[in-house]
């Protein structure tokens, strides 16, 4: 899932990054405390994202925790790295 999650990210398909939650599922950063709750928020948040952006992730130290039959959570690092368009005359 979070492979899934972050080749979309990557490739340009942002906004479907939704489709891999639960209804109520969360996105937080616990460094600043930030937090998506709920498909639609996410959907929104990772939609928002300039089509331009040309960015690759990588990811490490993921931990899966299986908390029920239904249930389970996931921590991962992230490094991002991210090519800006330089600024134009006339932008």
């Amino acid at each position: 899932m979070i492979l899934e999650l972050v080749h979309r990210l990557d490739l340009g398909e942002p906004s479907t990054v939704c489709d891999l939650f639960t209804p109520d599922g969360v996105w937080e950063w616990p460094y600043d405390q930030r937090r998506i709750e709920g498909r639609e928020a996410l959907r929104e948040h990772f939609g928002s994202r300039p089509v331009d952006r040309l960015s690759r992730r990588m990811c490490t130290n993921t931990l899966v925790t299986v908390n029920s039959p239904d249930i389970a959570s996931a921590i991962t690092y992230f490094a991002t790295y991210r090519v800006v368009r330089p600024c134009q005359w006339g932008d």
